[in-house]
């Protein structure tokens, strides 16, 4: 049995104009040549790794104390930064800050956190592509610690260290006895994760470990202490572990 004369026809018609031409005429009928390029250019933009990346500094602080943070949205791909549409900068429904034809946007607002976080949102569209990402700043109460006879005292006199979510350090806390008969303090809210030993120049240090918080200035503290007393002038460089 002999084909059709519209099979041949067509056959020869896919020989004549070939798949890449066939392709094309598809395209013109169901969709403007406006919308395939801008498919390809988000298709480019996700293969070239376009994404919006989102920061903030700092980004611990102390509760109730009024601190300026730092937001910053910043676009790029695998070759550098990448200039977008737009980018706009938000906490909540509340439009912070937003541009347009740049790579990079910062925002400082001035915040007085309560409760444990604050969140931004960020979103941008580069080369059509929407993209989004976001950051928040915890509130944490502070870390006190120092030489003193009470943990009332280290509060009130000795030294606060900076704002952070963990009294664990690579650093250490240190501190010297200006009086005789004091011992090293160290008192850790209960927002803050607390550490479980101690070491002095890599030598174990023998700490009291509480189990439970002591209300200071209506604040739960555990309160870490060590067994042994220093005279004064008598320095301590202790980490927390």
């Amino acid at each position: 049995m002999s084909e059709s004369t519209t099979n041949i026809e067509t056959k020869q018609f896919l020989d004549n104009v070939g798949l890449n031409t066939l392709w094309n005429k598809i395209c013109n009928i169901f969709a403007p040549k406006t919308d395939i390029a801008e498919l390809e250019d988000k298709l480019n933009a996700i293969t070239s790794g376009l994404k919006l990346t989102a920061s903030i500094s700092p980004s611990v602080i102390y509760k109730n104390t009024e601190t300026t943070v730092k937001i910053t949205g910043t676009v790029k791909d695998n070759s550098g930064n990448y200039s977008a549409e737009n980018i706009t900068i938000k906490t909540g429904t509340t439009v912070l800050s937003s541009t347009e034809n740049t790579h990079i946007l910062s925002y400082n607002d001035s915040v007085n956190i309560s409760n444990s976080s604050k969140s931004y949102s960020i979103s941008a569209v580069a080369n059509g592509l929407p993209l989004s990402a976001s950051t928040s700043v915890t509130a944490k109460y502070p870390v006190f610690y120092g030489m003193g006879t009470s943990a009332s005292v280290v509060k009130s006199s000795g030294k606060k260290a900076s704002a952070r979510s963990s009294a664990v350090s690579t650093s250490t806390y240190d501190a010297t006895a200006a009086d005789n008969g004091v011992r090293f303090y160290l008192l850790v809210p209960s927002d803050v994760t607390r550490p479980s030993s101690f070491t002095m120049g890599g030598a174990p240090v023998d700490m009291i470990i509480p189990t439970t918080t002591e209300k200071l200035d209506n604040i739960d503290y555990y309160v870490f202490y060590t067994n042994a007393t220093y005279n004064m002038g008598a320095t301590v460089k202790i980490k927390a572990n």
